[in-house]
């Protein structure tokens, strides 16, 4: 213990606050303020508030004000100091400060005991924790609401079924016309709600994380093209103009029967919010480098303020009928938005009411690089040449032997694998069997060329199920016909 004019001694620890109020004379402080503050004690002592000085002004009148109600407070003989400081370097500091006294009968403080840490970390994951709880709380709350109002869109429709489906049952004068009405409706109604029921749960196997996403390189355009298909009476019935604008060597890697879904869900509602005799516009184009952002554009009805700040959040399900009185989920944009998500993409609209809307999200793009292995320079050079015209979206490797090959395609996926048969230390058929071993490369489209080509040779590349034949020396027409099978 040193002691202080005041006559109350006080402990070595570091007390910054504490001694800078309560000491007459300079205190001296401890190596830990130096560590905490990065000042020296003489450094500290020389400002005019010492300690104080490195707070806020505010922050220093309200420990002042602690500690001054504590010093007459006789019955208090602990105190706890919680602060942030800026220390010498600029950065700031939290700290506790803890000071334990001894008072006389008079209530007088005659000892200190004091100590400080520092809890900057502590307090920082904390105020993590907190938001945290925040935003479940939020969460829960939004959640009993999306509840709440999809109990509502689940049961609504069972009414009219049923009270056509009572009409039906007991009533014996209605014409063939009228029976053929209500049933057209129970139909469409029960096929809408199963929809529904369908996007409901696709939906909480995404966020639960109990549905495995299974990723495989897809044809953009061909997907696109599929779903207008499938979207053909609708679109017919509204005399809509459908214009795709996407290349037929886009691919995606994504899981199919989910990529589907999201085209679905936007083109369908592209179509249902259109007017008669407009035009929908649907793009795919490259997104940066290693994306494809896809475009749904429509004439539609477009939404208001209201309806674009309401769409996609859990807690206000928006349900807007179509042009034709077409019945609206409100849950299908939650679900693309998921699988949007689960696919490390995103998702972002523009909107204006009587002008239409426009969907844009981004999916990660398939490899585009062809692999070319060879060592023959001039073979490879004359090939190269003719993907480069032929083929710009791709990017071509070239190898000069089938191990370094294996080591690059381990890295880079390739989109197709162009190689000569015989080549030193391993040749074609060796090649396909190791890489066969690995399953994500089964589906790889090979073409192999050789100025070695037999029938027997033909059959064994044709028994491994994998790769076109080509005689050498190569017919460049010949080849760039197999490329482009291969890659549509």
């Amino acid at each position: 213990m040193k002691s202080h004019k005041n006559n109350i001694p006080v402990n070595s620890g570091t007390a910054l606050l504490w001694d800078s109020f309560f000491l007459k004379e300079a205190p001296v402080f401890s190596p830990t303020a130096e560590y905490f503050t990065g000042y020296k004690s003489d450094e500290i002592n020389s400002f005019p508030g010492r300690g104080f000085n490195l707070l806020d002004f505010e922050e220093a009148e309200r420990i002042k004000g602690i500690i001054a109600r504590f010093v007459i407070n006789n019955t208090q003989n602990e105190l706890e100091l919680v602060y942030g400081l800026k220390t010498k370097s600029g950065s700031k500091i939290w700290l506790k400060e803890f000071v334990l006294v001894k008072r006389n009968s008079g209530g007088n403080i005659i000892s200190s005991e004091c100590s400080v840490s520092d809890f900057t970390e502590l307090l920082s994951e904390r105020k993590a924790l907190h938001a945290e709880l925040v935003e479940l709380q939020n969460l829960n709350k939004a959640k009993d609401k999306f509840i709440s109002v999809l109990s509502h869109d689940l049961k609504s429709p069972y009414t009219s079924i049923l009270g056509f489906s009572d009409i039906l049952l007991n009533e014996t004068s209605l014409s063939p016309e009228e029976r053929l009405e209500y049933l057209q409706f129970i139909n469409l109604s029960s096929h809408s709600q199963l929809k529904l029921i369908d996007n409901l749960l696709e939906w909480s196997r995404l966020v639960t994380g109990r549905k495995k996403i299974e990723k495989y390189k897809l044809n953009l355009k061909n997907l696109i093209n599929s779903v207008i298909s499938n979207n053909t009476r609708s679109i017919h019935l509204k005399n809509l103009d459908i214009k795709v604008n996407a290349d037929s060597y886009t691919y995606v890697e994504a899981d199919e029967r989910l990529m589907d879904l999201v085209l679905n869900i936007f083109i369908s509602n592209a179509v249902k919010y259109s007017l008669p005799e407009k035009t929908i516009e649907i793009y795919a184009n490259r997104f940066k480098d290693n994306f494809i952002e896809v475009i749904v554009k429509d004439e539609g009805t477009g939404m208001n303020d209201n309806v674009r700040q309401r769409l996609m959040k859990i807690d206000s399900i928006v349900s807007i009928p179509g042009t034709k009185g077409e019945r609206g989920t409100g849950i299908s944009l939650l679900l693309a938005n998921e699988i949007i998500k689960s696919h490390d993409g995103e998702l972002w609209f523009y909107s204006e009411e009587g002008r239409g809307s426009e969907f844009h999200f981004t999916i990660p793009a398939a490899s585009n690089i062809i692999f070319l292995i060879d060592n023959d320079e001039t073979e490879k050079a004359k090939i190269n040449n003719m993907l480069k015209a032929g083929f710009p979206q791709f990017r071509c490797v070239m190898e000069t032997n089938f191990y370094s090959a294996l080591d690059k395609i381990r890295n880079k996926m390739p989109a197709m694998i162009i190689m000569e048969h015989k080549l030193p230390l391993m040749n074609g058929l060796e090649f396909i069997k190791t890489m066969k071993s690995e399953e994500k490369y089964a589906s790889v489209p090979l073409i192999i060329y050789t100025n070695d080509l037999t029938e027997k040779l033909r059959a064994e590349y044709l028994s491994s199920g994998m790769g076109d034949v080509l005689p050498g020396p190569v017919n460049l027409k010949d080849l760039k016909a197999l490329v482009e099978k291969n890659l549509k």
